[in-house]
């Protein structure tokens, strides 16, 4: 089975991504209520962000979107759809 690089950055996650990685966010995939909140936080479909530290063990992490550091759980990454910014 062959498996496209563009299949891949397709369905990747923001939970999925490392350190210093930069991705656009695709799609915000959770209830209203959280959705309410990434947008308090700044948090939109279109932005670009930056992944600035992920915790030892694994269980949050921080990004830069548009100058704004934001802790985010890896629960509420894995909602996020991103598409991999090269550089």
């Amino acid at each position: 089975m062959h498996i496209k690089k563009s299949d891949i950055m397709a369905n990747m996650k923001l939970s999925n991504l490392k350190e210093h990685n930069k991705a656009k966010i695709k799609s915000i995939k959770c209830d209203e209520e959280l959705t309410h909140r990434l947008h308090s936080f700044g948090i939109f479909e279109g932005d670009e962000l930056y992944v600035e530290n992920i915790s030892l063990l694994h269980n949050t992490i921080a990004i830069n979107v548009d100058n704004s550091k934001i802790s985010l759980r890896l629960q509420e990454a894995e909602l996020i759809e991103v598409e991999l910014i090269d550089g």
